[in-house]
């Protein structure tokens, strides 16, 4: 739900930011080279709050034989 918030309050925001972000970028641009633009330092957030608390399952496909050998099951042809 947050996220969903802040990503409204990011889309409908996102002009205002515009306005600051060449003075922001003149002042703190000179010594960093991985300085990273307003609008950009925005939808970094958005994405990160998007996907924050998730889980990541894997996919892993494997034979038949691999599956009895996991589970312990005899297959039809063992029986």
């Amino acid at each position: 739900m947050i996220a969903k918030i802040y990503h409204r309050w990011d889309m409908s925001s996102w002009r205002f930011f515009r306005i600051f972000e060449k003075p922001h970028e003149a002042l703190f641009c000179k010594d960093d080279e991985f300085y990273i633009p307003l609008t950009n330092r925005q939808d970094l957030r958005c994405d990160y709050l998007q996907h924050k608390g998730r889980k990541v399952l894997a996919l892993v496909y494997i034979t038949e034989e691999q599956y009895n050998a996991i589970t312990k099951e005899k297959s039809s042809t063992q029986e």
